[in-house]
């Protein structure tokens, strides 16, 4: 058995040689040159003790980076596709459809990446998500607004990591946003989303679900404005919840319901965000169904003396698991 790993994150926190070593046909890795340059690591030289290293100058060349993965798992034969970050969940997903391989297709992918039907898929379920919208014009836009109010968050509809989300407070942030995201005579658009500002802290449950069954999961809160997360260089400070706190078991039950709702595989780990409002509510603002990002896994490596991505790997009966 050999995995393939689409990896855009630096190597050294991600020791794929021990998570996936009960692999007989070991790793072939395809990794991102800007992000291991950026951490101020050297590229590994050969196949830097992988059975395949292939680094990329360019991650973002999508059409380069199908051909390559496409090219390596035939080579490779490769029985497992590792994509941990969430840009990458939706090519390994098809990569496993048009391969035969196990783990995430992409029809349980959608909901997690798709954010209307992830809440479409929640509300379904009687989960509380923000009020929300796809405004095609710029005229929908504004009678949201009317309806709901300011602020407004906009978002990508498979957005993630905060990029490209803007929160508008004010009647004229709310113009000069859609002067620039709606242009004069273009076509009703359907990849951005609406969303009503919920107050309150975040909260966010990460875990791992293996054989269906959440094995592992914990909830945290936030001590920085999430929605800054591309912009701010500073330190990200997270608190993990006691498990006294009278939040901890309802993040942990709201969690395990909107995986259900949301319908994943058998296998995976998962990063649920969770609003704290004010007046004592949780409000779902997204789940992604991979590990957690901004050192998260360290905390939960930490918490449980296990890696969520080595325990995502790795079924009940100790062979390798569907992997996600």
């Amino acid at each position: 058995m050999t995995a393939l790993v689409l990896h855009r994150f630096p190597l050294g926190p991600f020791p794929y040689d021990r998570w996936l070593a009960e692999l007989d046909g070991g790793v072939v890795l395809i990794a991102a040159r800007d992000r291991i340059e950026g951490a101020r690591e050297q590229v590994p030289p050969g196949d830097g003790g992988y059975r395949r290293l292939v680094v990329l100058d360019d991650f973002e060349d999508e059409e380069l980076l199908d051909r390559t993965a496409l090219e390596l798992a035939e080579e490779y034969r490769v029985t497992h596709v590792v994509a941990p970050h969430e840009a990458d969940l939706m090519r390994a997903a098809r990569l496993r459809e048009k391969l035969g391989l196990p783990g995430q297709l992409p029809d349980e992918v959608l909901p997690f990446r798709d954010k209307a039907l992830m809440k479409r898929r929640l509300e379904a379920a009687g989960i509380e998500v923000a009020p929300h919208t796809l405004p095609p014009t710029a005229d929908d836009a504004r009678d949201f607004a009317d309806e709901h109010g300011l602020p407004l968050v906009f978002k990508a509809r498979d957005g993630f990591g905060s990029i490209g989300l803007r929160i508008v407070r004010t009647p004229g942030e709310l113009e000069e946003y859609l002067a620039g995201a709606y242009a004069p005579g273009a076509a009703p658009r359907e990849d951005l989303l609406a969303e009503a500002y919920v107050p309150g802290r975040m909260c966010h449950v990460d875990g791992v679900v293996v054989g269906g069954r959440t094995v592992m999961a914990w909830p945290s809160q936030y001590q920085y404005e999430l929605s800054s997360f591309q912009a701010d260089p500073g330190a990200r400070v997270d608190l993990t919840l006691e498990p006294s706190d009278p939040l901890t078991p309802r993040l942990l039950e709201l969690a395990d319901s909107a995986l259900a709702a949301l319908g994943g595989p058998a296998d995976h780990a998962f990063h649920a965000e969770v609003f704290h409002t004010p007046d004592d509510r949780l409000v779902v603002c997204e789940v992604a169904s991979r590990p957690g990002g901004a050192r998260i896994r360290e905390v939960l490596d930490a918490v449980f003396e296990v890696h969520p991505m080595e325990l995502e790997k790795t079924s009940p009966d100790g062979t390798a698991a569907k992997t996600s």
